[in-house]
């Protein structure tokens, strides 16, 4: 048995990266991709337009705010998610370069695929500004989600998910600001582990049915199966500083 197991640890499927991306284009997806088309629209519009001083730019600052966007997920098993996306978040910042993002997204709330926990409802992110000026910022963020508060405070929680990317916000005037923001989409420790379980429980069940020629499809899902950039939350908001 042990040498079984070894020998189904050591097999690999055979995976095509470009294709994960093409679940995006489902119907699902297109509402947000419209709204995601518009908001980027208006970035650009407000940067060409000039620079403006916003009260976000200070010492100490806080702003909330509002998004809109999509998200997309591929699992392991070729299946893919998209839905639309939307949030109000609260976000403080410090000394310029610091910040702390708490937010609350009403409609998409838990998003899964194959059992594995990609996002949810309650999201709170730390933030580091790179390009800290005036006219605008560009920050990178890393975080975790849940299902609860309780679940906000540990990384292994059932309803965990992570994510990390950057975004950029624009101001355009002395209060709001315009954003836009990628975040690729980890699932959480737990629902990973009970991925990993499950498979292994099934790649047993078909050698014990099959015998060794069920070696030849059995797949054992590695690391890239987990953190891809397949699985991406984009979206465009505004926000005021107060």
């Amino acid at each position: 048995m042990y040498t079984t197991l070894r020998t189904i640890g050591t097999t690999r499927k055979s995976s095509s990266g470009p294709h994960a991306l093409t679940g995006a284009l489902q119907p699902g997806f297109t509402r947000a991709a419209f709204s995601l088309v518009f908001a980027i629209s208006l970035v650009v519009a407000a940067a060409a337009a000039g620079p403006a001083r916003a009260d976000n730019y200070q010492l100490f600052s806080a702003g909330v705010g509002t998004t809109l966007g999509g998200s997309h997920v591929a699992a392991p098993s070729g299946r893919t998610e998209s839905s639309f996306s939307s949030e109000l978040s609260l976000r403080m910042r410090a000394v310029y370069v610091l910040g702390l993002d708490f937010a609350y997204a009403p409609i998409d709330g838990s998003t899964r695929a194959d059992g594995l926990v990609f996002g949810n409802a309650l999201r709170l992110s730390a933030l580091l500004y790179v390009v800290p000026t005036e006219w605008v910022q560009i920050y990178g963020k890393v975080g975790l989600e849940a299902d609860d508060f309780a679940g906000l405070f540990t990384i292994e929680d059932n309803s965990n998910a992570y994510h990390a990317g950057g975004g950029m916000e624009v101001p355009v005037t002395d209060n709001w600001v315009l954003s836009l923001e990628f975040l690729m989409l980890i699932p959480g420790v737990a629902s990973v582990e009970n991925h990993v379980g499950a498979s292994v429980e099934e790649q047993i069940a078909r050698v014990r049915t099959a015998g060794e020629a069920a070696l030849a499809e059995s797949a054992i899902p590695e690391v890239s199966d987990y953190v891809s950039g397949a699985n991406f939350r984009l979206t465009a908001g505004v926000r005021y500083y107060f």
